[in-house]
């Protein structure tokens, strides 16, 4: 049996990671974990297709949208346009955002093990794992 967390330990751990994602030179943007409520109610809302799976790019964008905040922690990307503008981004730096706010959130590596099982490369099926 392994050493059992006390309270300071156990918050520290359940503390949301965030990491400075560099766009331009020395200017970037903050990428932040989502908390679990919020991920949960992202994923709820997502928009999938007849088969009940989730639609790759709604996931990208939507998580994008909830993890790019500014220096206190609030988000920068609220209006529906906001979407829109996203999935007329860069692509350049699409990814470099999409990477980090994936990686944060346990979804690196989703696409490529749904696509291995004979699914379309353009969705996500389930729900989120843990």
């Amino acid at each position: 049996m392994g050493k059992f967390l006390d309270r300071a330990a156990l918050l520290g751990a359940l503390k949301l990671q965030t990491e400075f994602v560099l766009i331009s030179g020395k200017s970037g943007v903050m990428v932040t974990q989502m908390s679990a409520v919020s991920f949960i109610e992202m994923w709820d809302g997502l928009e999938k297709d007849g088969d009940g799976n989730v639609k790759n790019v709604d996931l990208n964008t939507k998580l994008l949208a909830h993890c790019i905040v500014d220096e206190a922690g609030e988000r920068l990307l609220t209006d529906p346009a906001d979407m829109v503008a996203l999935r007329n981004s860069n692509p350049k730096v699409f990814k470099k955002l999409i990477s980090a706010a994936r990686r944060m959130n346990g979804l690196d590596g989703e696409v490529e093990k749904n696509s291995e099982a004979g699914q379309k490369d353009d969705s996500l099926s389930g729900s989120p794992q843990d």
